[in-house]
């Protein structure tokens, strides 16, 4: 009988050790912001809200004037630290018809705290001119290590189009196959 017993806690030890990894534990609000003109696209914007305890917990080593603000060289080691999101592509999931593609270059445009909470802009330089009106692009966010949580911004969602076509272009809302996508948007003209 203590042989089961023994067992089972092992069992249950090693399942609940899986499910403590994997989970999130930083929560990001994110989207794009994609300007279409003619049709085309080739730079992309793309927005992060960072979650309250993470933000806090960032805070507490980089505001070092503890003003409540990231300024100057503050601002200047927690962009460098952000930077490291740069080994993952900064969780940013493209697709053109179907088929990944990299970024050429992404940049960390701006850092800002707003509400207590740190929010981050990228530029996104694709590999070359994506014609909507003849190929799809496919947006998402997602982590494999499942570490992070991005998720559609709540007001916005995950796309938001501007520029001379954005009235004629069709963003189409997918569930991902995968569990560390929320989900996808299809992009076309």
């Amino acid at each position: 009988m203590n042989q089961w017993i023994s067992r089972f806690v092992s069992l249950f030890l090693i399942i609940f050790s899986w499910s403590v990894n994997a989970h999130p534990h930083i929560f990001i609000d994110s989207y794009y912001k994609a300007s279409v003109s003619q049709g085309k696209l080739e730079q992309l914007e793309a927005f992060w809200l960072v979650d309250d305890f993470t933000s806090s917990s960032v805070m507490m080593g980089y505001d070092l004037d503890l003003d409540g603000q990231i300024l100057g060289q503050e601002k200047e080691d927690l962009i460098k630290a952000f930077d490291a999101f740069n080994e993952q592509a900064y969780f940013l999931k493209i697709e053109k018809n179907g088929q990944p593609i990299l970024p050429a270059n992404v940049t960390i445009t701006d850092l800002q705290v707003r509400n207590q909470q740190l929010w981050l802009s990228l530029s996104i330089l694709l590999p070359e001119v994506v014609n909507l009106r003849a190929a799809s692009l496919s947006l998402a966010f997602g982590d494999d290590t499942m570490y992070t949580a991005l998720l559609p911004d709540q007001q916005i969602g995950l796309v938001q189009l501007t520029g001379q076509d954005a009235e004629n272009c069709t963003p189409e809302q997918r569930e991902s196959e995968v569990i560390t996508i929320d989900s996808w948007i299809d992009l076309s003209c």
